[in-house]
């Protein structure tokens, strides 16, 4: 892998502040794992800025002896944690909120105890907003000196973790420890080459938009530290997908099912993530009155090709037609799409054209077996006629390239829905995770069943689902 070096002196990277604008006003968490090359006093590893305003930054206190500092236009909060330069270590400062004392912290990574101090003086934040998040620098060097350092993991939180919850990160030491701690933004620096943007693992937009100078340097990853989701999310992810709802860390996230590329509007959902008996990870259950919708999205109307992939495991047999995935209206004409199970324990996809003579295609699987199962489905205009191919665990099993009217002629403004309905009923039971599409990619077979086989590889660590039959699990 890689981490991103930062010479002290004019590199940075600026990203949007995506949804810690709340930041000033409430309780947060700043983190970094990070390698400084020396220490110097007043030189910020991470900070929130908005124009000419100053709104936390977690700086560099070499001064003090191993400090570390919190400051803002007005206030500059100290303590004591040990920091040391040429060491992997996470450095992180959390805080209440204005009026209280802000507690700092610090952990070398492969060795020694953790270093959890409470500063002398409360801090009183800064009330403007903030606009933008930097590292290694404050507002391009106006506030702060640049900092020389390497970069491996940077996060931000809008509540004050406890020093149990960040001495987990050091246990588990992996990117997937601090995403499962619901971050509002999260990001690695392990990118291969310069030019490739800083993203927001999160999905809340707070990715790349400056970049002054900075090296991507291998070969000096944190000891032991595993960057990324976890092997399949980051195969998906590599695909850029038009939406991914992962559904797997344990996290409500506000009752959202959670959208990685945050491309559409967030999922509303009646459901919770229960924790299975035999499974290591929560995942999306599904039942009577539960739905996660996600907004007017993904009709496919006018669109030549598309993709979905998703995981689905029944818990109960399929009643009457009961919705995997739906998009269509709710009132008046139905026109839209849905896969919903059906006789046998085989799924169907359905097109409504909105005149009552819907078609469709059953995919002859025996979903229903207490097992969980890849589906895939793809769309493709290229060929005269169009054809649509189903795939079961990464295998082509069906086409249908027969319909009597043209699938790209049919809209419909209805919630894109999963596990039910767009209006709530004919609810499915059971687990729909992992669920991504890509509106205009056509994903090759071969990718379908590198996926399968990606996800279906047997458990060997602890951080997999181990929900499924014995000796196939899917790897987060």
């Amino acid at each position: 892998m890689a981490v991103r070096e930062f010479n002290g002196s004019s590199d940075r990277i600026v990203v949007d502040d995506g949804i810690v604008g709340q930041l000033a006003n409430g309780p947060f968490t700043l983190l970094v794992l990070v390698k400084p090359t020396t220490l110097n006093s007043g030189e910020s590893y991470i900070s929130a800025v908005n124009g000419s305003n100053w709104v936390a930054a977690l700086q560099d206190n070499a001064g003090g002896g191993g400090q570390l500092a919190l400051s803002d236009d007005n206030e500059f909060v100290t303590a004591t944690v040990g920091e040391t330069a040429s060491d992997w270590q996470i450095l992180a400062v959390t805080c209440a909120g204005p009026g209280n004392a802000p507690r700092f912290h610090r952990k070398q990574l492969g060795t020694g105890s953790w270093t959890h101090q409470d500063s002398g003086s409360t801090f009183t934040g800064n009330t403007i907003d903030a606009a933008t998040m930097e590292f290694a620098s404050t507002n391009n060097g106006a506030f702060s000196s640049f900092k020389d350092c390497r970069l491996a993991v940077g996060a931000v939180w809008v509540s004050a973790l406890s020093d149990g919850q960040l001495e987990g990160i050091d246990t588990a030491k992996t990117t997937r420890s601090i995403f499962d701690l619901a971050p509002a933004s999260l990001w690695d620096f392990n990118q291969a080459a310069v030019g490739t943007a800083v993203k927001d693992l999160m999905g809340n937009g707070a990715n790349e938009t400056t970049r002054s100078g900075t090296t991507v340097i291998a070969g000096d990853d944190p000891p032991g530290w595993t960057f990324g989701l976890g092997t399949y999310n980051d195969a998906v992810l590599a695909l850029s997908p038009s939406s991914y709802w992962m559904d797997d860390s344990g996290q409500d996230y506000g009752s959202n099912a959670f959208d990685l590329t945050h491309t559409g509007s967030p999922a509303s959902v009646a459901s919770i993530l229960p924790s299975e008996s035999g499974r290591l990870l929560s995942a999306r259950e599904y039942g009577a009155s539960k739905v996660s919708q996600a907004g007017d999205n993904y009709s496919f109307f006018g669109v030549g090709q598309w993709s979905i992939v998703f995981w689905m495991k029944p818990t109960a047999a399929f009643g009457a037609f009961p919705r995997v995935l739906e998009k269509r209206n709710t009132a008046g004409n139905f026109d839209g799409w849905m896969l919903y199970g059906s006789g046998g324990g085989n799924i169907t996809f359905d097109y409504d054209p909105g005149t009552g003579a819907d078609e469709g295609r059953t995919i002859a699987a025996s979903i229903d077996n207490g097992e969980v199962h890849m589906i895939a489905i793809t769309f493709d205009d290229t060929p005269s006629p169009d054809i649509q191919r189903f795939y079961f665990n990464g295998v082509e099993l069906d086409t249908k390239n027969d319909w009597t009217f043209d699938p790209k002629t049919i809209a419909s403004t209805g919630q894109f829905s999963i596990g039910a309905t767009s209006g709530n009923s004919a609810n499915f039971s059971g687990i729909v995770e992992k669920v991504a599409v890509w509106s205009g990619t056509l994903l090759s077979a071969a990718t379908i069943l590198s996926l399968y086989n990606t996800g279906s590889t047997a458990p060997s660590s602890g951080s997999q689902e181990t929900f499924m039959k014995p000796g196939f699990a899917l790897i987060v």
